[in-house]
């Protein structure tokens, strides 16, 4: 096993390949921009932001998975709001939200299967708390 997102298990064998690639994590700090007359304008750190994933995943059947019941949980994923760890090489990266998904289906049969597709996935870091309002 490579890792998870929930319950989607990256793994390669010689049975099946679910696993992932052109995988980027990126993220930013937060500034507060202050402008004052006559003067530049002032940064102020207000702390980190949240991190996103962008990564994309092949499903074919010749490799021994299901693409329609792959991206069907990665579809719930994303309509549910659920958050989720994600975990490579056994070290966790954070808790992440699905907040898009782009499918392209390559390839599909006579009978309408669906035989390879291709998703490009995008989660957000998610931080526990509660938001109070003053």
């Amino acid at each position: 096993m490579i890792g998870t997102l929930g319950p989607v298990v990256f793994e390669t064998s010689s049975d099946k390949v679910r696993t992932f690639f052109d995988f980027v994590r990126s993220g930013e700090a937060k500034y507060g921009e202050h402008s004052r007359i006559g003067e530049k304008d002032l940064l102020e750190f207000l702390g980190p932001g949240l991190d996103t994933v962008k990564f994309s995943m092949r499903f074919n059947v010749a490799l021994g998975v299901n693409p329609r019941q792959e991206i069907q949980k990665l579809r719930e994923l994303r309509d549910s709001g659920a958050v989720e760890t994600l975990i490579l090489a056994g070290a966790p990266l954070g808790n992440f939200v699905v907040m898009a998904l782009e499918e392209t289906w390559s390839r599909i049969d006579n009978l309408g299967n669906l035989l390879v597709a291709d998703i490009a996935i995008t989660a957000k870091e998610y931080i526990d708390g509660t938001i109070s309002s003053s």
